[in-house]
């Protein structure tokens, strides 16, 4: 977020500065680049740049995710129950998205599985919860849904 509060707008650039500094956090909280990167899904390489100032805009959706990552935590290895992605998962489906439109969203090659599985990774649930920020930004999630899944 900026200094002023304004979050990422889906379809707009995003000052790279808050980004940076995010991200100067994270590292001094001990969490390394390659975490930030595996638990984003942005590009290692990417995240460099950002952080190297080669970049005055970042897409708003690269900012949304490093701007999930908890400050003062270890990203990526980390597994999960399944539970609360799953309930992700069957909201994401009961607002209209399909199996494959999850999937590409959060990266991953079939959302179905998300649901039998017993344990899901950190990003995996952190990238369903963006999603479903997402829809709520566009107003396409009732509050009293969201406050259920998020």
């Amino acid at each position: 977020m900026t200094d002023d509060g304004h979050a990422p707008k889906p379809g707009r650039n995003y000052p790279a500065a808050p980004v940076v500094q995010y991200m100067t956090m994270l590292r001094d909280s001990g969490v390394p680049m390659t975490e930030m990167a595996e638990a984003t899904g942005v590009g290692l390489r990417t995240l460099r740049h950002i952080n190297a100032g080669q970049r005055g805009y970042v897409r708003w959706y690269t900012a949304e995710l490093v701007f999930s990552l908890p400050i003062g935590e270890h990203l990526g290895r980390h597994r999960r129950s399944a539970r609360r992605a799953a309930l992700i998962v069957r909201f994401l489906k009961a607002v209209g998205m399909s199996n494959k439109q999850i999937a590409r969203r959060i990266g991953v090659t079939d959302a179905s599985r998300i649901g039998r599985q017993r344990y899901v990774r950190y990003e995996t649930e952190r990238r369903l919860a963006v999603a479903v920020r997402l829809l709520a930004r566009q107003g396409l999630v009732p509050a009293a849904l969201l406050e259920e899944v998020t």
